[in-house]
């Protein structure tokens, strides 16, 4: 109840909040971020498209804060985790609200700590696709689709095999994660095309403060993270998605044992 109120106040309705008032809610978000952070594993997906939306507000509207959010998204794994669900969930929804929360958290020139830390993640012909002009609504939903048909033919492939022949394992990399991973999978019911009108109100607002850097294109980066390329700077198919998916479970468990060690999210965060 309470991330819908502030959703409504700082974002759906903002035309009727006091520019005070709103600044003010603002600042005190910030200093609840952590709490925001802690909302994402929530397994409500209405709650975490909220969260999400007051993550992209405080991205535009406190840069300081942002900043220190993807700290904190970093150190504690949650950026890892929703990267890996991005590309690799075979649930749409948590497909679009992870891509959603990697496209604030990882966007930034081509020399900041984000994109240096994707340049570690995914080869650097990648990122020529950030650059490509942003889609329209009926070309990001023909995406969507494509991406749809690619799994559902994945997982008939599988339902068909089970029992005679054993699947290949490259076959089953959007289909399959490791069970010592604790994978983002509530945003599974979330509507994307509420998401998508409640994200363009959060640009809307955010389109009125002084902009400092280009959109990026993370709906395609994305995508073609998810095809196969034979290119002179790119050579991207189905054994390199299953060796990142490999490296991000083990990074993932690796962060999970140095939180467990500490005693709790809280203080690697």
């Amino acid at each position: 109840v309470t991330s819908d109120i502030l959703q409504s106040i700082l974002c759906s309705n903002h035309d009727t909040t006091n520019p005070t008032f709103f600044d003010a809610f603002i600042e005190a978000l910030g200093k609840g971020h952590r709490a925001l952070l802690s909302s994402l594993r929530c397994q409500t997906p209405f709650v975490i498209e909220n969260t999400a939306l007051l993550l992209h507000l405080l991205s535009s509207h406190a840069p300081a804060t942002a900043s220190e959010i993807r700290d904190a998204a970093l150190s504690s794994g949650i950026l890892l985790q929703h990267f890996h669900a991005a590309i690799f969930s075979p649930l749409e929804g948590q497909r679009f609200l992870s891509r959603y929360l990697c496209s604030l958290w990882l966007s930034g020139s081509l020399d900041c700590d984000e994109k240096r830390l994707l340049k570690r993640m995914v080869p650097s012909g990648f990122l020529g696709y950030l650059k490509m002009p942003m889609l329209s609504r009926v070309e990001e939903e023909q995406l969507d689709e494509i991406e749809r048909d690619g799994i559902e033919a994945v997982g008939s492939r599988m339902s068909k095999d089970k029992g005679e022949n054993e699947l290949q394992p490259e076959e089953s990399t959007l289909m399959s994660t490791s069970n010592d991973i604790e994978t983002p999978t509530g945003a599974a019911g979330t509507n994307t095309s509420r998401l998508r009108e409640r994200i363009a109100i959060a640009d809307g607002k955010a389109a009125a403060l002084p902009q400092h850097s280009t959109p990026e294109n993370f709906r395609i980066f994305f995508h073609v993270l998810t095809q196969d390329h034979s290119l002179p700077d790119l050579i991207w198919n189905q054994q390199t998605r299953r060796e990142l998916r490999i490296a991000l479970e083990n990074e993932i468990q690796m962060i999970k044992r140095e939180i467990d060690t500490l005693g709790g999210l809280d203080l690697i965060a």
